[in-house]
């Protein structure tokens, strides 16, 4: 069943949103949310191989793919990119749902997750921190920055105010192709056809200030997590783990059962952008869980 696309206001922006609606769905809809610098496009090959027992939705995120560039810095705090997309649930008339998310749409996931414990019915994180894990978040950071040759340092670049405006635009293939080169295991390969649609996304004028946001807007981002220790995702959760991942390495999450209130673990052999780069492993370990929570 091939997904549609379709254009939805959700708040003060207009977003890109795939969608593959079920003719007679069995489950709640199922709610796909990407990271930077990717798209909706990265979930392609998972919907293709999951069940037509559920409805998808995959947006693309404020500023990415083919979504509006708009908004400051403001507008990319990782709550506010969650009402984004808690308003474009509610013009779909959708009441109860699963959402699973990767890198920054994994954050805005989880941030559903607490603001809707009630509609959300499961819960998937793949490969970025856990809002509420402060410490192990304080372990990996500081780990990260010991390394000379500190895998993050590309968010420091991004949250310099006009650095990645000055420096991107017409070098976008340059610099996607490194962080995703950056992203995979050694000895592998990001896939060639996604990489060259996050390319082309990623001309679209104004991505470069929009991409920066997301990193510009972490200083706000963290202090919101750091009020967030001690509380517990209600939801029936997985966390889902490129395991070769130079982002976001295991001692992120350590401790992670503390968490939840009712969670599972899987790893997969492949790096920070799981979906792209596994997605038949990908589907299989959503359906395997969504199943076993009913949801």
């Amino acid at each position: 069943m091939a997904a549609t696309m379709i254009r939805l206001e959700a708040r003060n922006v207009s977003l890109n949103v795939r969608m593959r609606t079920a003719d007679a769905p069995r489950r709640p809809p199922l709610l796909l949310l990407h990271g930077w610098p990717g798209s909706s496009a990265g979930w392609e090959g998972v919907v293709d191989r999951l069940p037509d027992e559920r409805t998808i939705v995959f947006p693309d995120l404020r500023g990415l793919g083919d979504s509006e560039r708009a908004g400051d810095v403001e507008a990319f705090e990782k709550r506010a990119l969650s009402d984004d997309i808690a308003a474009l649930i509610e013009a779909l008339e959708i009441q109860e749902f699963a959402v699973a998310g990767q890198d920054w749409g994994g954050v805005i996931a989880q941030e559903l997750a607490f603001a809707m414990p009630d509609r959300v019915k499961a819960l998937i994180v793949m490969n970025i921190n856990l809002i509420n894990n402060l410490q192990a978040n304080l372990k990996g950071l500081k780990n990260q920055m010991l390394n000379p040759k500190n895998p993050r340092w590309y968010m420091a670049f991004q949250a310099a105010p006009d650095l990645a405006e000055a420096m991107i635009p017409g070098a976008e293939a340059e610099w996607l192709s490194y962080i995703f080169a950056e992203a995979v295991p050694d000895g592998a390969t990001f896939p060639e056809d996604l990489l060259e649609e996050y390319i082309r996304a990623y001309r679209i004028d104004g991505t470069a200030r929009c991409g920066a946001n997301y990193y510009r807007a972490m200083q706000a981002d963290a202090m919101r997590w750091m009020s967030l220790g001690g509380t517990r995702f209600a939801s029936p959760s997985l966390i889902l783990y490129g395991k070769d991942d130079p982002f976001i390495t295991p001692e992120f999450y350590d401790g992670y059962e503390a968490c939840f209130e009712d969670v599972r673990r899987v790893d997969i052999a492949a790096g920070h952008f799981v979906q792209d780069e596994k997605p038949a492993e990908v589907a299989e370990a959503m359906s395997a869980f969504l199943a076993e929570v009913g949801a």
